[in-house]
């Protein structure tokens, strides 16, 4: 939901998480649940099929592991936003009564140009 808030807000921004959508590609009832569960918040905004749902999860995979952008990328933008939905998965997964911590970890780069001319 987050990518696909940021998305819908900053359209020429890129994006970079870790997380993609091929668990969902792989299994129809977990991408339905998950899908089932967002239409329970009553968010105006969500994803609203399983499509739009990968979709937006895939926001994030817009680079190569080299750094270079992906197939039909448009190159390198002034703005990345890294996003780490759950950093401290071992935490999330215990849950919070048992000790467990764990972060949304949002960032956002922007790149800025510095000219020096000499004469």
């Amino acid at each position: 939901l987050i990518l696909h808030h940021l998305h819908a807000t900053f359209p020429s921004d890129s994006f970079i998480a870790e997380e993609s959508s091929e668990a969902l590609k792989l299994d129809n009832v977990l991408s339905n649940t998950i899908l089932q569960a967002i239409m329970e918040l009553k968010e105006e905004g969500v994803p609203s099929n399983v499509q739009e749902l990968m979709d937006s999860i895939d926001l994030g995979q817009t680079y190569n592991k080299d750094g270079s952008t992906k197939e039909g990328g448009a190159g390198i933008k002034r703005r990345v936003w890294c996003l780490d939905p759950i950093d401290g998965t071992k935490g999330f997964l215990r849950g919070k009564l048992d000790g467990g911590q764990y972060a949304v970890a949002l960032a956002l780069l922007e790149v800025s140009f510095f000219f020096f001319l000499e004469f």
